[in-house]
């Protein structure tokens, strides 16, 4: 060897079919540190040792990158280069599943149409197939985002990215108006689309992971926004007139018994129950399912009395041309409707009448007493309520 290089000699005719998969074809390695010199050599001396020369002959650049260098940079970790290898494998593998796999658009597709058969079924609430249809199929959908990937391959951040960055559209006074969706409606998305992905995995075995699952939305921290007794009191005269009186079993039920307004929109005449004063939930018709009877208060009753004199031929809840009706009724009322403040209005005004009374309240609404606690937190005054509770109908 020269002064300061050092050698390892391949050219020996026994590493003649061996020399391309050791060194690269290199007749000499030449190192200028000894311990390199020495480790490359005791390297190729334990391949022959453990494979022989005739079994490396068939081997392709197996030493391209030194083992014991691989080795060196996992020992921190605990781990061998077998152990990477098989990590590496299990991970093309996955990855080959994944481009297999059916795209979101085909399965979202035959989710729905397992709601749908639910639907007809009567063991899921039409208003709840509708709403996953449209976050399925709406221009914002999932189907637009995400409708002709392979389910598997959709990840957790670009979920998570595309949850931030939702808006909704709301009218304004001559256009509508874009602006972020609350954090409630982004919480509804990320549930929505983890169902989908828990029925994925149960039903096809992808993704193996549920993508949505590491996802946290904090919810809005506001307290439910309810009609003040003016407010309310201008709803139910609006209904009076002529061109929105069909309305008036609506408004009245679901402000002053705090029927859920799908709910309400089931009932018939039979439903009212005027000799013992309730109104009766089957359960087909309630969202958790179960049947209740909810008590209805004496402004309530004198509201349905009036209406059924005025209006005998008339069905309780309009079957046809609804929703156009409760459209052009809040139109009327200048932006100032509130979504779902006719419940709210009912639980803060019950609320504020009988002082905090949580258990009169769970039995009439079907919530649960611990919900009802965390959201109705600061109700009215009970001169304020008695105020709601002395809205009755006109004088015949």
């Amino acid at each position: 060897m020269g002064q300061g290089i050092y050698q390892v000699d391949l050219r020996a005719k026994s590493f003649d079919r061996i020399r391309q998969t050791i060194a690269d074809g290199k007749k000499v390695l030449q190192f200028s540190v000894k311990k390199e010199a020495q480790r490359k050599a005791e390297e190729i001396e334990q391949l022959l040792m453990n494979y022989g020369a005739k079994r490396l002959e068939t081997f392709d650049l197996v030493l391209k990158v030194d083992p014991l260098a691989l080795q060196d940079r996992l020992a921190p970790y605990g781990k061998t280069v077998e152990d990477a290898v098989n990590f590496y494998v299990a991970h093309l593998s996955e990855q080959a599943e994944r481009e297999k796999s059916q795209t979101l658009g085909n399965l979202m597709d035959e989710w729905l149409a397992e709601k749908k058969r639910r639907v007809e079924q009567n063991t899921l609430r039409k208003a709840t197939y509708d709403t996953l249809y449209y976050k399925a199929n709406g221009a914002n959908g999932y189907k637009a985002q995400w409708g002709t990937r392979p389910v598997a391959t959709i990840s957790t951040k670009e979920i998570e990215e595309w949850i931030e960055s939702r808006v909704v559209r709301v009218p304004g006074m001559s256009a509508w108006n874009v602006t972020d969706a609350s954090q409630t409606s982004k919480v509804h998305q990320l549930a929505y689309l983890s169902q989908f992905f828990i029925w994925c995995k149960r039903k096809y075995g992808v993704p193996r992971d549920n993508p949505c699952e590491p996802i946290s939305v904090q919810r809005d921290e506001l307290d439910p926004k309810y009609f003040t007794p003016e407010q309310a009191k201008f709803v139910m005269s609006l209904s009076t007139t002529k061109r929105f009186q069909s309305l008036v079993p609506f408004h009245a039920i679901c402000l002053f018994a705090g029927v859920r307004t799908e709910e309400c929109e089931r009932l018939d005449w039979s439903n009212i129950d005027f000799a013992d004063k309730a109104i009766v939930i089957n359960k087909a018709d309630a969202k958790t399912r179960k049947h209740r009877r909810v008590e209805m208060q004496s402004n309530l009753l004198q509201w349905l009395n009036w209406f059924r004199e005025k209006n005998p031929q008339y069905p309780l809840i309009p079957s046809h041309g609804l929703d156009d009706r409760k459209r052009q009724f809040r139109k009327r009322l200048n932006g100032k409707w509130l979504k779902n403040g006719m419940r709210h209005s009912y639980a803060s005004y019950i609320l504020g009448a009988k002082r905090g009374d949580f258990g009169y309240l769970e039995q009439n609404m079907g919530n649960s007493r611990t919900m009802l606690q965390n959201h109705y937190i600061n109700f009215p005054t009970k001169k304020t309520s008695e105020q709601f509770w002395g809205i009755v109908p006109p004088s015949p």
